[in-house]
């Protein structure tokens, strides 16, 4: 599977989950460097995904991780997943957050 294709599949599952809307980033030189690749809103709360295929997961450039720990010290949700469980458990892990 390549990272676009699970990263599809990450993105559907998402937007099936109650009070989630999520989409895909795309790259584009008009667009701020080291998004990550899934913009979700859940129940109110920001949260980027950065999508790596398993195994692959410390393949995260420093630009990346910084975005993800700025999204989490805004008081949102930054997080790498390899798969859509992952990605669920994330959002999960946000009842109550």
């Amino acid at each position: 599977m390549t990272e676009a294709a699970l990263t599809a599949k990450i993105v559907k599952a998402l937007n099936a989950q109650p009070e989630t809307f999520a989409f895909k980033t795309k790259g584009d030189p008009r667009q701020r460097r080291g998004l990550p690749d899934i913009i979700c809103c859940v129940s109110g709360l920001f949260v980027g995904l950065e999508v790596k295929l398993p195994g692959k997961e410390r393949n995260v450039t420093q630009l990346q991780q910084q975005t993800l720990d700025d999204i989490t010290r805004a008081g949102g949700l930054g997080r790498v997943v390899t798969s859509v469980r992952q990605a669920l458990d994330a959002i999960d892990a946000l009842e109550g957050y």
